[in-house]
């Protein structure tokens, strides 16, 4: 019963640790669509009232109202980036060049995502990024479910384990107690039946062949 339960611990476990990494893999993922997306709708609320301020004021008072709306802005970082100097590594500039938005993540330190956003009127984009520094508490929270679950297994695999001893184990010496009691009152009429391959099973054998 010992081994079963140990194997039915192990495979609990093991799915555990499945369902964790993939569960991880998932929270990772769409917390990163969620910070693309509300990046993008940052990039797109920005964008309309730039092209107008570039068209009528310029591109210097459209960088510097940037700045501005960036010491505003909370959790994100918002700057002017002219396409010609692109700092972003991996941004698609024929998309740019076509007036999409586009998103790009870097591994930079804890990783970051960046949105460009087209700004129409001028060679130009909006970018915006936000740092993925708050993955790291969604995953070890998971971790930390994952760690609860399994410790509670263990301990309710214990308790399975305890139960059982006393109960397997605990009856057949009983047993064995019972049977040597009667041969040392001088019955040796009855032999005792304990099967298995376990000591206890070669202890009732031997005490049979005491009768």
């Amino acid at each position: 019963p010992h081994k079963i339960i140990l194997l039915m611990v192990s495979a609990f476990l093991v799915v555990l640790v499945t369902l964790g990494y993939f569960e991880s893999r998932r929270a990772v993922r769409e917390h990163r669509e969620l910070v693309a997306s509300e990046l993008a709708i940052t990039g797109r609320a920005l964008r309309g009232p730039l092209s107008e301020v570039v068209q009528f004021e310029g591109q210097d008072r459209a960088v510097q109202l940037l700045a501005s709306a960036d010491a505003e802005i909370g959790g994100s970082e918002v700057r002017w980036a002219p396409l010609s100097t692109l700092a972003v590594p991996g941004v698609d500039r024929e998309k740019l060049a076509r007036g999409e938005i586009v998103t790009v993540e870097a591994d930079e330190g804890p990783g970051r995502v960046y949105v460009l956003v087209p700004v129409p009127g001028a060679e130009a984009a909006i970018e915006v990024s936000q740092s993925l520094e708050a993955e790291r508490s969604v995953v070890l929270e998971i971790v930390k479910q994952r760690l609860l679950l399994a410790l509670l297994a263990v301990a309710a695999a214990g308790l399975l384990a305890t139960a059982g001893g006393v109960r397997f184990i605990g009856r057949r010496m009983g047993a064995l107690v019972e049977h040597a009691r009667r041969i040392g009152e001088g019955d040796l009429s009855g032999n005792l039946s304990l099967p298995g391959r376990d000591e206890i099973s070669h202890l009732a054998t031997e005490m049979n062949g005491m009768c």
